[in-house]
């Protein structure tokens, strides 16, 4: 059984049971005709009494059903390698500025999707071993560019969208940020417990024509991940993950 399989099983069993806890009378019967699903296959998919071989196509007709979260459609979706377009992307023009270059510039932005860290600028300083005068410059330059923003009660919140740079552009504040991350993943190789971290590296002969088609595949394979990590009200860290692609022979490549 694939893996999104497992997942998509738990989030149908755990759907049932949120269900049943709303209204204690909630039978398997009643959930077979919410989802229009056979009363037999539905009854012995949350019970496990049977292994079933789930096609995509059911699952995501079962998906559309279900009054799931965006969040936990797009993870599932993302597990079946399917890209989910209810998010939207806003995609980053001005670079200007020099909070933007600071390294922890993301990592606050997504400590606001941590609740043991959201609104806690001190805690924020903590954890990523910042002066906290450095993430209050980093939250107004987040609030400016609406990146996040103040509720009525004070209170700053992360809009529900995702922010991406435009691809393959140069520029000295995205040069800037991948050094940073260089660094980062050196001080993480010292510091994290091997368990908490992977690093792989491959060195392969190849075709250069395959390069466009290899960084599609890189960028696909980066938002799926996105998607898993992301656990709702559950997020208790937040991670960076870099992926290198280049070809060796430096000697010769025009880094603009």
């Amino acid at each position: 059984m694939a893996h999104w399989q497992d997942d998509f099983l738990n989030l149908l069993r755990e759907y049932y049971q949120n269900q049943k806890r709303k209204n204690p009378r909630y039978s398997m019967r009643a959930l077979a005709k919410h989802l229009d699903i056979a009363p037999g296959p539905a009854s012995a998919l949350i019970k496990g009494s049977k292994v079933w071989n789930i096609s995509e196509e059911w699952a995501i007709s079962v998906l559309k059903k279900m009054n799931l979260k965006p969040t936990q459609r797009k993870r599932i979706l993302a597990r079946m390698g399917i890209k989910s377009s209810e998010v939207e992307i806003k995609t980053i023009q001005d670079l200007s500025g020099l909070a933007i270059d600071h390294w922890a510039y993301w990592p606050v932005l997504c400590s606001y999707d941590v609740p043991t860290l959201a609104g806690s600028e001190n805690k924020m300083a903590q954890k990523l071993g910042v002066t906290q005068a450095e993430i209050k410059m980093i939250v107004q330059d987040l609030l400016r560019r609406r990146f996040l923003v103040k509720e009525a009660d004070g209170t700053i919140k992360r809009p529900v969208e995702y922010l991406a740079t435009t691809d393959d552009i140069s520029s000295e504040t995205i040069r800037l940020l991948h050094k940073a991350n260089l660094d980062l993943a050196k001080k993480a190789l010292e510091q994290v417990p091997v368990l908490q971290r992977e690093f792989q590296t491959i060195t392969v002969a190849g075709s250069s024509e395959a390069i466009q088609e290899i960084k599609k595949e890189i960028r696909d394979f980066t938002d799926k991940l996105a998607h898993i990590l992301n656990r709702d009200q559950g997020n208790d860290h937040v991670f960076r993950l870099s992926v290198q692609l280049f070809p060796v022979d430096l000697g010769e490549v025009d880094v603009h």
